[in-house]
């Protein structure tokens, strides 16, 4: 595919606030499926199925939006892919455990260490690390 011809997105969105704000710029789940395209143009591909659910998939870079329906039903961001990042993890990139257990006390979230994974879990939010607090996923919900 040609330079020219790649998918790009139309904007880039900050890890940190999104953690804050729990939602991709205007995008929250639960919000309407008329958002997606209007807050991040049109995905990289054509939307997809998860396997026989009723769930689709629209990819954009390192975000994954989840729909059914008419809403939206997740956002999945990736850190560990080797996609366009539209969400960028500035300097979470560079955190390790210690970070993040200080991260969960001052927000209120749970961390479960499970195997070789850590996963800080709240109120619609999940935060996917692997044993030694390296950013892998993000998931609203």
């Amino acid at each position: 595919m040609s330079e020219s011809l790649q998918w790009r997105p139309i904007r880039v969105f900050d890890l940190g606030q999104t953690l804050r704000s729990k939602a991709l710029g205007e995008l929250r789940v639960g919000g309407p499926v008329v958002q997606v395209e209007t807050s991040l143009g049109p995905p990289e591909h054509p939307r997809s199925r998860i396997g026989r659910s009723r769930v689709w998939e629209l990819q954009y870079g390192n975000v994954s939006v989840l729909i059914s329906t008419q809403v939206i039903a997740g956002i999945n961001i990736d850190f560990h892919c080797n996609r366009v990042e539209i969400v960028r993890s500035g300097p979470f990139e560079h955190w390790r455990t210690h970070e993040w257990e200080r991260y969960a006390i001052d927000e209120g979230l749970v961390l479960v260490r499970k195997y070789e994974v850590i996963t800080l879990k709240g109120d619609g939010l999940s935060i996917g690390l692997t044993s030694v607090g390296q950013l892998e996923i993000v998931s609203l919900f």
